[in-house]
């Protein structure tokens, strides 16, 4: 790193010093110290690193730029000069930086360096190419400020343009992210395991009979020693079906308001009433010879027109006889 020329009049000065005023009495009166301060040629190296964040829900995605170099010249002489260095690192510098991205197009840089003789502090704003910042130079000189040394303080603003990436400005981004892989684990095994067995209870039991619905159809059923009805392969019983909402197939005189009443029926032009208790029909020996409000109605299978005699299903297996007196007496 050379330095531009000075227009100072004396040869033996050809650049300002690290505070930046080109003064022509540093080589000359500030005695021998000041003649051993290399200004003219700064030799120096640098190293810098640029690395992802960790990764956390509570914190945007970021990044870390690290530097770290040492120097001659500007970076280590003059630290004999009481008003001129306030501390030295004999020649050591380095800085570090967070980028913290807010959006897609929003990236705060929060900046810190040490030069060998200052600590600079520093933040920028990078909202899609348009970046604000704001400096904060020489902190460390805050309680000894003079002519020579004090803090100092800055601000910018720049456009930083990128004619080939398609957009006009250039975006700030972090490292891309990749997605997690997400890998199931089975589930561990059990340290006991118990093996049961269930035994299901005995099936009930009862005298198979045989009950005819209102389709014309017969049924195999139990009837148990208690008189309930039991049906299916698992024996259920007709109570618990009826009360679960499952009917047996057909329509059935009970419930309806001309049955409960004990009123006549009508059918083929003839009136039938009501005629004894209810009874037991097989399907085999009856056949249907039509309806009453939706119930079928049926006959013995060998009679003949003009019927006597009606057979009305109340419920499954259970009949009800109506009879035509009118036609009996006759």
């Amino acid at each position: 790193m050379t330095s531009p020329d000075s227009a100072y009049r004396n040869d033996l000065v050809y650049a300002a010093n690290r505070l930046g005023i080109p003064d022509a009495n540093f080589r000359q009166s500030y005695g021998a110290d000041s003649e051993q301060i290399r200004t003219q040629y700064t030799f120096y190296g640098v190293a810098s690193a640029f690395l992802k964040g960790f990764q956390s829900d509570l914190f945007p995605d970021h990044d870390f730029t690290f530097t770290l170099g040492w120097g001659d010249g500007l970076f280590h002489d003059g630290e004999s000069l009481r008003w001129y260095s306030f501390a030295s690192a004999k020649g050591l510098f380095g800085g570090a930086t967070l980028h913290m991205a807010f959006t897609e197009k929003a990236l705060l840089n929060i900046s810190g360096d040490y030069n060998g003789f200052d600590v600079n502090l520093g933040a920028q704003l990078d909202l899609n190419g348009v970046r604000f910042g704001a400096h904060y130079l020489g902190s460390n000189y805050w309680g000894d400020a003079s002519i020579f040394r004090s803090p100092k303080f800055g601000a910018l603003a720049s456009i930083a343009i990128c004619p080939s990436g398609g957009s006009m400005m250039c975006q700030a981004k972090v490292i891309p992210r990749q997605e997690a892989d997400t890998i199931r684990l089975p589930a561990p095994f059990p340290d006991t395991v118990i093996v049961t067995r269930e035994i299901a209870p005995p099936l009930p039991t009862g005298q198979a009979t045989e009950i005819c619905l209102a389709t014309g159809e017969n049924i195999s059923v139990l009837v148990t020693a208690q008189g309930d009805t039991l049906v299916g392969p698992s024996r259920s019983s007709i109570r618990a079906l009826r009360q679960a909402g499952v009917v047996f197939a057909g329509d059935y005189a009970q419930g309806r308001v001309w049955f409960g009443q004990d009123q006549p029926i009508t059918f083929d032009e003839g009136s039938f009433q009501k005629s004894g208790g209810e009874i037991c029909m097989d399907c085999a020996d009856v056949q249907r010879v039509g309806d009453y409000q939706g119930v079928p109605l049926f006959v013995q299978r060998d009679a003949a027109a003009p019927y006597l005699q009606l057979y009305v299903p109340v419920r499954p297996g259970v009949w009800q006889m109506y009879e035509n007196l009118r036609g009996t007496r006759g």
